[in-house]
């Protein structure tokens, strides 16, 4: 439950940053709905989803760089 908490903070404050920051957040939000009830049991969800925190994360920098 905590993980959906810190996703939809990330979803929600992303719209406030300029492009390419919202749709990466995005793409987490649909990859954590999708993933998160695998993440004890599944490697390839857990790299799924920890590849698109890296995403986003460097959207947000790139965002806030530009």
């Amino acid at each position: 439950m905590a993980g959906w908490g810190h996703v939809a903070l990330i979803s929600d404050l992303s719209q406030l940053l300029p492009p390419p920051a919202p749709e990466h957040a995005g793409k987490l939000f649909q990859m954590w709905q999708a993933d998160w009830q695998q993440l004890r049991d599944d490697q390839p969800s857990v790299e799924r989803i920890t590849t698109e925190i890296d995403q986003s994360r460097d959207a947000v920098r790139k965002s806030c760089a530009g």
